[in-house]
């Protein structure tokens, strides 16, 4: 199922700074995905395949051990689950886990790269291996702003 741009930006409304164009190629390339209670999005050592913005519904994101599970946070509509991941290179640090009836937009990591970064940047390299500061010089803010600033504490926005 798809998305729309108006979607998109009534539940993240800093995309709004984000160019038109920019928003129209997440929301195409972005699939909304159904969970119901106690469905697992993603868990722990998980590949990052992209950032899951929550639309409805409510999310739990637990670290969990042999020993013991640890509550992290949860979401609700507006959230962004992945950041670190996405943002960081490599693997999901925990697990997310539909605590009732959701529903995600899920946003491609290719896409993120594209939309964060820039069309024109060399498509060699993975968002990884982009500095904090390469982002915050390149990225749009709004973008930037609903993801990376609320897992980098102390990266100033523009």
């Amino acid at each position: 199922m798809t998305i729309s741009a108006e979607q998109l930006t009534s539940i993240l409304p800093d995309l709004r700074a984000v160019s038109e164009s920019a928003v129209a190629h997440l929301a195409r390339a972005s699939s909304l995905r159904s969970y119901r209670a106690r469905a697992v999005l993603y868990r722990a050592g998980d590949v990052a395949d992209g950032l899951y913005v929550v639309m409805s519904g409510r999310v739990i994101v637990r670290r969990e051990t042999a020993e013991r599970s640890e509550m992290l946070h949860t979401e609700r509509a507006g959230g962004v689950l992945g950041e670190i991941p996405v943002f960081g290179g490599g693997h999901f640090l925990a697990t997310a886990v539909a605590l009732e009836p959701t529903r995600c937009c899920h946003v491609p990591i290719a896409v993120v790269a594209d939309t964060v970064i820039g069309q024109n940047a060399p498509k060699r390299r993975s968002l990884a291996t982009y500095s904090i500061g390469e982002v915050v010089d390149e990225a749009p803010s709004g973008l930037f702003h609903c993801t990376v600033m609320r897992c980098v504490p102390g990266v100033p926005s523009h």
